[in-house]
């Protein structure tokens, strides 16, 4: 979706009847394990079935999944499930937007466990308070697998971060912006996006630590690096279409285009190349010296409150020899994509 509303989205959402209290919509792709735990955690809990709805938004999973839910409709008459081809969590989320009939929507992602009184919560939270949008918290669960720099988690305790693993929001405010942008193809920056439309849509948006759900830790490998990098390409497009609230709202320090901290590594070719120029060795020494700092603190900060594994330092280590430079390529790449060639075409 783009900023303003789509016609086609509004026509259909509109014309859903507010039937229900509470709509959750779970986006999935082929995590039929996780899902079907997640399930679980919610069908244990005690709510209305008339009034509560949970909906399944399949992006084009090959695992299993149609089948493992059709199973569960068949004993959870609240259970509903809808099905597209692979397009990405924003469409996902969408897709399952469409098929709600509830006051409140809510996201939750396929892969967390709902807290046992999420649901009875939620509806409390809504009635007391004049929020349009709800943060819960989101803990980190260690079972199994220890929090490693490999890992995949999720934590919010504090807010303002609109992560839609576990978010709520009345139907109102999702009408009036239109759903989720799908130009965030892939699962980054898809919830900010939200966030800021819901804020400059003039949403009051608030924090409950009572609606709470547990991201377990999940193995991962150095390859999430790579990815991490390519997201790069979506901060452009973030600041094209929120500039004011990209600046306001995130932080400074980790949070922008990069990590303040790589700054060492793009100075340092800035002072080679006076070095080479100049023939004053201080510009190397220089060169070394943010390189070296950069390093020091990137590595660092991947490691920070995880459990520390020694091979995992050694390649960690290798790869944020030019991991900062991948995600600048993919930066400048966006600027291109979401600035420069619009740029052309409309003029």
């Amino acid at each position: 979706m783009k900023n303003k509303p789509q016609k086609s989205f509004l026509s259909v959402f509109n014309s859903k009847k507010m039937e229900k209290e509470l709509s959750i919509v779970i986006p999935t792709y082929n995590r039929q394990k996780d899902l079907l735990a997640l399930l679980d955690s919610l069908f244990k809990q005690k709510y209305d079935r008339k009034k509560v709805e949970i909906i399944v938004s399949d992006d084009g999973s090959s695992d299993g999944t149609c089948d493992a839910i059709k199973g569960l409709i068949k004993k959870h008459s609240e259970l509903k499930y809808v099905y597209q081809k692979n397009a990405g969590p924003s469409a996902a989320r969408n897709n399952g937007i469409l098929a709600a009939a509830g006051e409140i929507i809510g996201f939750i992602d396929s892969d967390v466990i709902a807290d046992k009184n999420l649901i009875k919560n939620v509806l409390t939270v809504f009635k007391r308070s004049k929020a349009d949008v709800i943060e819960g918290m989101t803990l980190s669960l260690e079972r199994e697998i220890k929090n490693t720099v490999f890992t995949h988690t999720v934590q919010n305790k504090t807010g303002g971060r609109w992560i839609t693993c576990n978010l709520f929001t009345r139907r109102k405010i999702i009408e009036k912006i239109g759903g989720f942008d799908e130009e965030f193809r892939h699962p980054i920056r898809e919830d900010t996006a939200l966030g800021f439309a819901m804020l400059k849509a003039g949403a009051v948006s608030e924090f409950s630590d009572k609606i709470i759900v547990y991201h377990p830790v999940y193995s991962s490998n150095y390859k999430m690096l790579f990815k991490l990098a390519f997201y790069g390409i979506y901060e452009p497009l973030l600041i094209r279409k929120f500039p004011g609230y990209y600046f306001k709202y995130l932080n400074w320090f980790d949070s922008w285009f990069v990590p303040s901290y790589y700054s060492g590594y793009y100075a340092m070719p800035i002072f080679v190349l006076i070095w080479l120029l100049t023939g004053n060795s201080i510009f190397g020494y220089a060169a070394a010296a943010f390189y070296a700092a950069s390093y020091i603190i990137s590595v660092y900060a991947m490691f920070r409150k995880k459990t520390v594994v020694f091979k995992d330092v050694i390649t960690v280590g290798f790869h944020y020899l030019y991991i900062p430079y991948l995600r600048l390529y993919w930066i400048i790449a966006g600027i291109i994509k979401y600035f420069i060639k619009p740029f052309f075409v409309n003029n």
